[in-house]
């Protein structure tokens, strides 16, 4: 049961009203438990982080509860393998997408175990090439942005580069066994300690498309611990996710509860998550930011114009006269979007990452 559309009929009622909840809900954000809490180290400390032995990534501290989202540390060069079998190979839930949120500069491209503990993570997205490790070979292929390197310091337009992995297992005594999976990855350049921006419309469609696709499939979400950048991504989607259960009151203290109550059970399972108290602002202003591209793109339902009102579940985007499919292409392409990046991206002339 959907609440009732919060009466809110001016754009900066409803920033006020957006701002006057970060106030509240801010009040009563405890930061992500650090390593000096004994409840942290009991999470980061079996599957799924690298002080364990046999790291995995899909393990009960990675599965968000009631949700297809999943937080995981970033891979190194010695976890690539755990890191397909729990991915693209997984028997029971395969995943096909990931995102990635790293700082460029720490990326390690060296093929190496050297790397371990140090970086964001190791470079299976960024740099297009063919590699071999353990029992199994991968080429990455860049399918959407571009990165500049100047002076040794990446530099990435519009902050996002979505690319493809081809991943093949070679096992010479059990051919049979032998095949291939793809996996998506987009990766938001974010340094640590930060949290994403979304000021551009390509940035918004595309993290709008992940958004829909999350509600039925599984998106594995990374930075280097899984917890500070990650945990603001994932709580960013949680809370556009209810966005007509959050913001269906227009009283700030109602919805600060309401966002409490998606974060304690994000933090049910992975208490670190969402380290900082930027990242939890960010997060709930960036939901507001993509609620209102969704609402102007007509990718929601909307009961009346206002503001700010309630999310219902993602419309059939509408149709033109002249080509009914042309406003459907629009929602899956961020071709259709607008500002400075596009061209940018568009000028790479590759396909679009689906």
């Amino acid at each position: 049961m959907f609440g009732h559309t919060p009466n809110i009929h001016s754009k900066s009622e409803a920033d006020t009203l957006v701002e006057q909840v970060i106030q509240e809900a801010s009040k009563t954000f405890i930061p992500g438990m650090r390593n000096s809490d004994k409840l942290f180290f009991k999470m980061v400390l079996r599957p799924g982080s690298r002080s364990y032995p046999d790291p995995h990534f899909r393990s009960d501290a990675n599965n968000i509860p009631h949700s297809n989202l999943v937080a995981s540390m970033g891979p190194q060069f010695a976890d690539m393998a755990n890191f397909f079998l729990d991915t693209a190979f997984n028997p029971t839930k395969p995943i096909e997408k990931i995102v990635a949120l790293c700082d460029p500069t720490t990326i390690h491209t060296t093929d190496t175990a050297d790397s371990m503990l140090e970086g964001d993570c190791y470079d299976y997205f960024l740099t297009s090439r063919e590699v071999e490790i353990n029992d199994f070979s991968f080429k990455i292929k860049r399918l959407a942005g571009h990165m500049t390197t100047e002076e040794a310091k990446d530099t990435i337009p519009a902050g996002l580069i979505q690319s493809e992995l081809e991943i093949k297992t070679k096992l010479p005594s059990e051919p049979e066994k032998n095949s291939s999976k793809k996996l998506q990855v987009t990766f938001f350049e974010i340094t640590d300690g930060n949290a994403i921006t979304l000021n551009h419309d390509y940035q918004k469609q595309i993290v709008w498309d992940l958004n829909v696709y999350a509600q039925s499939h599984p998106i594995l979400v990374h930075c280097r611990s899984g917890i500070g950048r990650t945990g603001n991504f994932i709580f960013m989607l949680e809370i556009l996710k209810d966005y007509d259960t959050v913001f269906a009151s227009q009283h700030p203290k109602t919805i600060a509860e309401n966002i409490h109550a998606i974060l304690k059970r994000l933090r049910t399972v992975r208490p670190a998550l969402v380290l900082a108290p930027e990242q939890f602002a960010s997060a709930i202003r960036n939901a507001r930011i993509l609620h209102n591209f969704a609402l102007g793109k007509g990718y929601v339902n909307q009961a009346e114009k206002t503001a700010i009102s309630p999310l219902k579940r993602p419309a059939e985007p509408p149709k033109t006269a002249e080509n009914g499919q042309e406003a459907a292409s629009s929602s899956a392409n961020p071709s259709k979007a607008s500002g400075s990046d596009q061209e940018t991206v568009e000028s790479d002339k590759k396909p679009k990452l689906r």
